[in-house]
């Protein structure tokens, strides 16, 4: 008969050579591949975090001196959950009428990281306020750079999703325009950073995660996988909810321009190798599933005009 023992050398040898073995190598291909990985492609790197992106862009992080938040910073909010996910409002309709009569444009999540179409300023809905920087909780407006609108949630239908709690996400007014309840928001921070600011009651812009949520409609602001259609350039929808606690809400807030603080170059030493080879794996599954399944996407250049 043959004994325990040989049965446990066999199952031994065979997990060594058909599982540890082969997972040894590719991890090591992959470690080789990240340490060598230091050339940065924007058409590419857009789809990364902003930790591995500052990976590849000479170890360093372009953002606000002191790490805080101000009114009247210029900033993008990075959807999380997905590949390039920057919060982007175009100057058309938000249901893709060309005539847009109610004057409420289209908000979505574009990949387009350099765009200034991504770019948001932040202002104080109080102008006898004393506070110059953003603290968790305050009643902020979100000024889209490029039309001068503000971001507003309403109770009409998404240009796609039809449940009966989904609320639009869009844009209206003007540069002269100060807002009423549908266009205050405010930040959650949902993943605190582990540094000093952890308890802090201002934002933490390198590390924390946030949520935005409507004072006026009582719901969150979320992204989706869900395309838009050809007039939407197939970018992800933006709707918002009245109970969106989950990862689908999750924002990274980066910080463009400040006129309150310097901006500076922050140096990381190190840098968590078995971290990036995870994201990488994981981007680059996502990123050829989503180009395998995706409409072809137009060129947003060729197609939108500002309207300032």
């Amino acid at each position: 008969s043959v004994s325990l023992f040989s049965i446990f050398k066999k199952i031994t040898l065979k997990f060594v050579f058909i599982v540890l073995i082969p997972l040894q190598i590719f991890l090591l291909i992959n470690y080789h591949q990240i340490t060598n990985f230091k050339i940065d492609s924007p058409e590419y790197s857009r789809y990364v975090s902003p930790y591995f992106q500052s990976y590849l862009r000479n170890s360093t992080l372009h953002t606000s001196k002191d790490h805080y938040l101000y009114f009247g910073d210029t900033i993008t909010l990075r959807h999380t959950a997905s590949l390039g996910g920057y919060l982007t409002s175009y100057n058309i309709s938000s249901d893709g009428n060309a005539e847009n009569d109610d004057n409420q444009n289209l908000v979505t999540l574009s990949p387009h990281e350099e765009s200034e179409w991504t770019h948001w300023i932040i202002e104080n809905t109080s102008t006898d306020s004393p506070f110059k920087r953003v603290r968790k909780f305050d009643n902020v407006k979100l000024r889209h750079k490029i039309t001068g609108k503000l971001l507003k949630a309403s109770d009409s239908s998404p240009p796609i999703s039809e449940q009966e709690y989904d609320k639009l996400v869009c844009t209206t007014g003007d540069n002269d325009y100060e807002g009423k309840a549908d266009e205050k928001w405010f930040f959650e921070t949902v993943e605190y950073s582990t540094s000093k600011y952890a308890n802090d009651e201002m934002f933490n812009v390198t590390s924390d995660k946030v949520q935005l949520s409507n004072q006026g409609r009582h719901c969150t602001l979320l992204g989706h996988d869900i395309r838009l259609p050809k007039w939407g350039f197939h970018d992800q929808e933006v709707l918002c909810l009245d109970s969106a606690m989950n990862n689908l809400a999750e924002f990274q807030i980066k910080v463009i321009k400040s006129e309150s603080n310097s901006m500076v170059d922050y140096h990381i030493s190190s840098f968590n190798k078995f971290k990036l080879i995870f994201e990488w794996l994981v981007r680059q599954y996502r990123y050829s599933y989503s180009i395998k399944n995706a409409d072809p996407r137009k060129t947003v250049n060729s197609n939108i005009k500002p309207s300032i």
